[in-house]
């Protein structure tokens, strides 16, 4: 092989390293964020910010903040009845969407715990599963 061609071949290697190691670190949540437009920001706004005095925000939510175990398990199986969201009070009842896998769950769980504003961490798989095979604090759906 001459040198021109190794050296060619490094330098693509070396791109397509560099593209995909930061590809990696751009989007942690990416497909989290993704599941989270398409299934959760008609309400939630893409800032999750909520919608009006109709829906409650996401971003900032110290109802989230205090909850966050409950976050998977509403997501599937939905809420309804008051709750109070950073002093404001919504009583629209949330549909579940029992079509999304739990690795789907994960992933917008994790994606709006780590969000916009929010620092709430991470949630692991079996936390996850916990919160879906249970009814934390027994929500009403």
């Amino acid at each position: 092989m001459n040198t021109a061609l190794r050296t060619s071949l490094i330098l693509c290697f070396a791109i397509y390293f560099f593209a995909n190691l930061m590809s990696c670190t751009d989007g942690r949540f990416k497909q989290g964020k993704v599941l989270y437009e398409y299934h959760c920001a008609s309400c939630h706004m893409e800032d999750g910010t909520g919608l009006a005095e109709l829906y409650p925000p996401v971003n900032g939510s110290d109802y989230l903040m205090n909850n966050r175990e409950k976050l998977p398990y509403i997501m599937r199986y939905g809420i309804e009845g008051p709750l109070t969201v950073n002093g404001l009070e919504f009583d629209i009842p949330m549909s579940g969407i029992p079509e999304l896998s739990a690795v789907e769950i994960s992933n917008i769980t994790n994606y709006i715990l780590s969000a916009w504003t929010n620092k709430l961490g991470t949630m692991s798989f079996e936390e996850v599963m916990e919160s879906l095979n249970s009814n934390p604090a027994g929500i009403n759906n």
